[in-house]
């Protein structure tokens, strides 16, 4: 298991398993109307997934200019999406 993680291997594939959770939600809301429509999916997964990459840039020893710069990221793609769900739900 530490290998994985030193080497990257589980990061990637969690993403890529983030990834194809977004594509099916949005074919699924495409297809059935139902479901989040896709910008609010993008926004929703997209905080979680700098959050990898700054994970895994960290773990590899990147600069941290690029870590720092990740969780900014991850930062504002919460903002906006925190956001966007306060102004649906004011009345």
């Amino acid at each position: 298991m530490t290998a994985l993680v030193a080497n990257g291997q589980l990061f990637a594939a969690m993403l890529a398993i983030v990834v194809f959770e977004a594509v099916a939600l949005i074919l699924w809301h495409r297809r059935t109307g139902s479901g989040l429509p896709p910008l609010d999916v993008v926004f929703h997964l997209a905080a979680g997934c700098w959050l990898l990459i700054a994970a895994w840039l960290a773990i590899a020893g990147t600069a941290w200019p690029w870590v720092l710069a990740s969780l900014g990221a991850s930062g504002i793609a919460h903002a906006v999406d925190l956001r966007r769900q306060i102004r649906r739900a004011a009345p």
